[in-house]
């Protein structure tokens, strides 16, 4: 994979994001099927169809800890809010199995961060 150009790096950053999320449904976590992620050094985000209002953040890196955020409305119609319950509950029923995947895909993402440095001085 090409780290010095755009496109080599997203790929490789989405590859990463696509085996988070295929772990997580290897574990037995409930996940949408529009669900998405953006893994970063520290946490990882999860999402319904990238809507922020989706949004879950679960840190383990340096605390053990799942960001769950606030809704006003929690029912089937209400989306978002209704997948960041479903996703959060599932994660926190696999909490160990959950705590191992992301600790290594951040990981893995930290790692090409690096090796993007020093492809692209």
């Amino acid at each position: 994979m090409n780290l010095k150009t755009e496109q080599g790096r997203k790929s490789a950053i989405e590859e990463i994001e696509t085996s988070f999320i295929n772990s997580l449904r290897e574990i037995g976590v409930e996940l949408s099927e529009e669900v998405s992620c953006e893994v970063l050094e520290r946490s990882i985000d999860l999402y319904h169809l990238d809507l922020s209002a989706s949004q879950i953040t679960i840190w383990v890196r340096h605390r053990k800890e799942l960001n769950f955020g606030s809704t006003g409305s929690f029912t089937p119609e209400n989306k978002e809010a209704y997948w960041r319950t479903i996703h959060a509950a599932s994660i926190l029923k696999n909490w160990e199995k959950v705590c191992e995947s992301v600790n290594e895909h951040c990981k893995r993402y930290s790692d090409l961060v690096e090796e993007i440095k020093k492809q692209n001085p």
